[in-house]
């Protein structure tokens, strides 16, 4: 013959359920603020090293072989994961692209990870331009794929482009009159 033990159902104190469901939020509300934090951190980081170079180079002539240099060194020193001479290429972009670190701290391009911000820097030209869909990444939550394919497939972006390469000298096969 088996014996079974159960165990007496757990009497729950009156006022459990609110008091952990607004706990559950609280460590939830934490963790993200924590990583977002954590985030902006390491977009300063990416951000001072930006505006650094771009000082370095115009006083002291630095090209891009600065670039695999700082990359060797960092993977060297501490085994970071990115630092690429492509990444801190980036870094100077983005120094130049962002001029006001507040515009990090503050905005939407500081809650973006550093590979959508490369994909803006790569596909877009103008500030506005990256801060719009900069946004519209985090409204949406888009993964780098899609927020590259959103730029690359905005109907009024293509149109834009299709109108400035028209008025170019050759730009789909029309050539300018010439006064």
């Amino acid at each position: 013959m088996t014996m079974t033990t159960t165990h007496p159902a757990a009497v729950e104190p009156v006022g459990y359920t609110e008091f952990y469901e607004t706990l559950r939020n609280r460590l939830r509300e934490g963790r993200l603020r924590a990583a977002q934090a954590a985030n902006v951190e390491l977009l300063l980081v990416y951000w001072r090293t930006g505006k650094e170079l771009i000082e370095h180079d115009g006083k002291f002539g630095w090209g891009t072989k600065a670039a695999e240099r700082i990359s060797e060194d960092v993977h060297r020193d501490f085994t970071a994961k990115g630092w690429t001479p492509a990444d801190v290429l980036h870094m100077r972009q983005f120094a130049e692209a962002w001029p006001d670190s507040d515009a990090i701290a503050r905005g939407a391009i500081g809650l973006l990870p550093w590979e959508h911000i490369t994909v803006l820097l790569d596909r877009l030209d103008t500030r506005e331009g990256r801060d719009r869909y900069a946004a519209k990444a985090v409204k949406h939550g888009w993964s780098p794929a899609t927020l590259a394919h959103a730029i690359e497939h905005e109907p009024r972006r293509r149109l834009t482009e299709c109108l400035v390469d028209r008025r170019v000298v050759g730009g789909h096969g029309f050539e300018m009159q010439s006064a």
